[in-house]
């Protein structure tokens, strides 16, 4: 029985062992990751210079990269848009997730929200469904609706509801200007008869005149 126990604890100070190995092996990367990235920085003379350079650092997933590529998020809008798309890579991810949101919030420029937005529900991560179903009457519609794809996306049971209450809302919108455009279609046609009316009588009288001359 001592045998076994002392095995036991030995294959799991093995497996221990290994995952440090793993983790300090990751490490490292994130950190020639990112020496690589700034180096490049460098040299960058362009936009799309920049761009393509937090592309590549993005091809690595690491808090460590994670937090490099944050500090991004609050730059050009082609940079926030970059650096969102490589965020957006962490499945699962509170913390990715989370930037991702916040950022959205942060921005004026609409594409920056919508794609910050459209990153966030790439995620998946299912707490971030309140504070996407706060954009779901958003005055611009295009960020509207990426808050709603987003939610979809995530595919929580959290979203259900609030994804449903807008679907009705809808509806109702759709049912009420349906309805006033019958009432308009009525009241033009009732407004066009007496038009007519008048317009006929005008075009007999000016015939009247012209004839009498």
């Amino acid at each position: 029985m001592w045998a076994k126990t002392t095995a036991f604890t030995l294959i799991l100070a093995a497996a221990a062992g290994a995952q440090d190995d793993e983790a300090k092996k990751k490490e490292e990367e994130a950190k020639a990751k990112i020496a690589d990235f700034k180096k490049e920085l460098k040299g960058a003379k362009t936009e799309k210079d920049i761009t393509r350079a937090i592309e590549g650092l993005g091809e690595l997933q690491h808090p460590k990269v994670l937090a490099e590529l944050k500090g991004y998020l609050g730059r050009s809008p082609e940079e926030v848009v970059a650096a969102a798309e490589q965020i957006g890579k962490y499945k699962k991810d509170k913390e990715a997730a989370d930037i991702l949101v916040s950022a959205a919030g942060g921005r004026k420029d609409k594409d920056s929200i919508v794609k910050c937005l459209r990153y966030a529900g790439d995620t998946e991560f299912k707490g971030i469904v309140s504070k996407l179903t706060g954009y779901f009457h958003n005055k611009d519609t295009d960020v509207a609706k990426e808050s709603v794809d987003s939610c979809a996306k995530v595919k929580s049971k959290d979203a259900i509801e609030p994804l449903l209450s807008l679907w009705k809302e809808l509806d109702a919108i759709k049912e009420e200007k349906a309805d006033k455009g019958a009432a308009w279609a009525s009241a033009a046609s009732e407004a066009e008869s007496p038009a007519r009316a008048a317009s006929a009588r005008a075009w007999r009288k000016n015939r009247s005149s012209a004839s009498a001359t």
